[in-house]
């Protein structure tokens, strides 16, 4: 993570694993991963300082199908 983004869903890649978490930005160079999921925690991430993780892409869109 290198740089600040805006609040919203992203998803972000650390390591081998995909993330869907909501982002918060605490500073101007620190940012707060958040899930919805209770059972996960909150997580402070300073920008610059977090190797191997990566920001893909902005949720823009959320579509909630149904079962046909």
């Amino acid at each position: 993570v290198d740089r600040i983004i805006t609040e919203g869903i992203y998803i972000l890649r650390r390591g081998d694993t995909i993330l869907i978490k909501r982002i918060r930005k605490l500073s101007e160079d620190t940012i707060e991963l958040i899930s919805d999921n209770p059972a996960y925690g909150k997580e402070s991430i300073k920008l610059g300082n977090q190797p191997g993780v990566t920001i893909l892409g902005k949720v823009i869109y959320i579509w909630s199908g149904r079962k046909i």
